[in-house]
């Protein structure tokens, strides 16, 4: 594994952010933390990832969330802006690859996780459907962020609507 250079957006995050980034063309992830919550993570610390979509008023939302150890303090969520080309490569991304690398980082450390990619066919899915939808307003976004955020306000909520068997 390489060393990897943290984008400045995610260092100006708070602790307990997560970012969707590309690197040299795969998905990857960032979770923003602190030097002292990096302990929190065991040696061997089993990352499970769920995707979310969901329709409001012809707008596409898509959820990213990311759970470490099966523990609500570390679960995280990012939206994916799939009217944005980086946000259609985050798709493709997943979509293609077999294990995405996680980079836990703080302001002098970095560590580097694997994480087994469960949501190829999903994120191949909504590639398609993207492709398909009508553009929306920033407008239109923003209420449907906002409703989205009413109804599952923390990553743990998020987390449970995007259980296989749920419908968003």
């Amino acid at each position: 594994m390489m060393h990897v250079q943290v984008p400045p957006d995610v260092l100006s995050k708070p602790p307990g952010s997560l970012v969707a980034t590309l690197i040299q063309g795969d998905a990857a992830f960032f979770v923003r933390e602190t030097e002292w919550s990096l302990k929190r993570y065991p040696p061997a610390c089993p990352g499970d990832l769920r995707l979310g979509s969901w329709e409001f008023d012809q707008v596409l939302l898509v959820a990213l969330v990311l759970r470490f150890a099966r523990n609500d303090d570390t679960t995280f969520d990012f939206r994916i802006d799939v009217q944005t080309p980086l946000g259609v490569r985050i798709l493709q991304g997943l979509a293609s690859q077999s294990q995405v690398e996680v980079h836990l980082a703080a302001d002098h450390a970095v560590r580097t996780l694997r994480v087994t990619n469960p949501l190829a066919i999903e994120a191949g899915c909504l590639v398609d459907k993207v492709h398909a939808l009508k553009p929306w307003s920033a407008e239109d976004t923003e209420r449907a962020l906002t409703r989205l955020n009413q109804l599952y306000p923390t990553a743990r909520d998020l987390w449970w609507a995007c259980a296989p068997g749920t419908k968003g």
